[in-house]
């Protein structure tokens, strides 16, 4: 899997607000932030969990993976 840190580079992912969220019954309810995709710009990283909005999509980041956007503008998922 790939690292997770940020690059020295990234500027912090802009927030645009919060949703509970339950990943697992046993757990509850976690309070997840949520960016809007079309913020996110290559270098930037979206730590877990988070809801990663767009008009035609919504990408849930479980808690233990982050959201890595590539130079071509993916969203890359993983550990």
């Amino acid at each position: 899997m790939w690292d997770a840190r940020a690059p020295r580079d990234a500027k912090p992912t802009p927030l645009s607000g919060s949703r509970r969220v339950i990943f697992s019954p046993s757990e509850g309810g976690r309070e997840t932030p949520i960016y809007r995709r079309e913020d996110l710009s290559p270098g930037m990283i979206a730590p877990s969990p988070a809801i990663i909005e767009q008009p035609d999509s919504t990408t849930l980041i479980p808690p233990g993976f982050a959201a890595r956007v590539d130079g071509a503008g993916n969203l890359v998922i993983g550990k």
